[in-house]
């Protein structure tokens, strides 16, 4: 499976092996050694990517793009592949995704043609249609140019405590700067091949509100919540697999450290969301998501003055992919994972979501 380290730098890769040595279990190796070519060939490639320079008209585009927030598990990936059918946004691809360093150099060497080839597939942990031309989280992009940040603990799992302090969550954490500039260089990038308004996404993004405004004062945002129930059980669920897709180790982070850090996200939410102008920001439902698709749609659009919803809601209609899309079933919870429930969701049910789950608990 591919790995978002192959858009690493070889000076990067040999780095992050050496802070986390022994970095790569026996199983793992052969995964290793293609990363180790691959970063090679980003390193040359590097040297060769166009520094864009933005119009004007891109610059505005550029200053005004949509976040999508939400826990992991919550509908993140769904709701941004929904507002990416808009003509009049743009995403960051998988292809941008994993190669931030080289993306227009390849994009010019004809790499979208190549993958926009390949047949998009069911991701394991759901049934949301994939490939390299589909959105794509863009937090995979600024963990290869800042080489920090959480998603590193899902490539080296024995460091995953480590990695999680590596964020705006630890008051220590020195590498603000340093994810604000990758963020305002990658976005850059995108807007001049796309002439577009930006729609990201990344669960950990619900931390990093404010470094977000301060690269972007206009950034409209889109909350999505999910009945803690279901995304707990959907967690549980991707925890329970052998080993998360980008490891190189054979351990497995547990569920109880997923919930927990899912917790300290939505704490965070909560207590820096009022820096949004309140005009930027609409909060939904997964399951009104899902239930009135049209609908939920048209909230966006109108909240967050965004054109093209008669486009969105044409291609939403017409496209297979969305028509057959369907929730996984996962097992229930236990009587002590509810109790839990109630004391990592304790924010979102002071806010006012979900109070019937937290009575039906208690």
């Amino acid at each position: 499976m591919a790995s978002f380290l192959t858009g690493l730098r070889l000076a990067d890769w040999r780095r992050l092996l050496r802070e986390n040595a022994p970095a790569v279990d026996w199983p793992f190796v052969p995964k290793a050694a293609a990363i180790t070519l691959a970063t090679a060939a980003t390193s040359l490639l590097a040297r060769l990517e166009p520094v864009p320079q933005l119009t004007p008209g891109q610059a505005d585009a550029w200053e005004q793009p949509i976040f999508v927030l939400g826990l992991p598990r919550s509908g993140t990936t769904l709701l941004q592949g929904l507002l990416a059918l808009n003509p009049e946004a743009a995403y960051a691809s998988r292809l941008d995704c994993f190669n931030p360093h080289t993306f227009l150099l390849l994009r010019r060497l004809g790499a979208a043609w190549l993958v926009g080839r390949l047949p998009r597939w069911a991701r394991g942990i759901d049934n949301v249609q994939v490939g390299w031309l589909t959105p794509d989280e863009d937090e995979f992009a600024l963990t290869v140019l800042t080489v920090d940040g959480p998603w590193l603990g899902a490539a080296f799992p024995r460091s995953v405590r480590r990695f999680k302090q590596r964020c705006p969550v630890n008051p220590d954490w020195n590498g603000r700067a340093s994810w604000q500039s990758a963020l305002a260089t990658f976005t850059r990038k995108l807007v001049s091949l796309h002439d577009r308004p930006l729609v990201l996404k990344s669960p950990l993004h619900m931390m990093r509100i404010p470094d977000i405004l301060a690269v972007f004062p206009k950034a409209r945002f889109v909350t999505i919540f999910r009945d803690p129930r279901d995304q707990m059980r959907s967690v549980n669920s991707v925890t329970r697999q052998s080993h998360a897709w980008p490891s190189l180790q054979s351990v497995r982070q547990p569920a109880e450290q997923a919930h927990e850090f899912n917790r300290v996200l939505l704490e965070r939410y909560f207590e820096t969301r009022h820096q949004i102008d309140p005009d930027r920001l609409l909060e939904i439902e997964y399951e009104g998501l899902v239930a009135a698709p049209h609908e939920t749609l048209r909230r966006i659009h109108d909240r967050l003055h965004i054109p093209g919803l008669t486009a969105v809601l044409s291609r939403f209609d017409a496209d297979p992919a969305w028509l057959g899309y369907r929730r996984n079933t996962h097992q229930p919870l236990s009587d002590s994972e509810v109790e839990q429930m109630t004391r990592w969701f304790a924010t979102l049910f002071q806010a006012g979501y979900y109070r019937e789950v937290v009575d039906a608990a208690r």
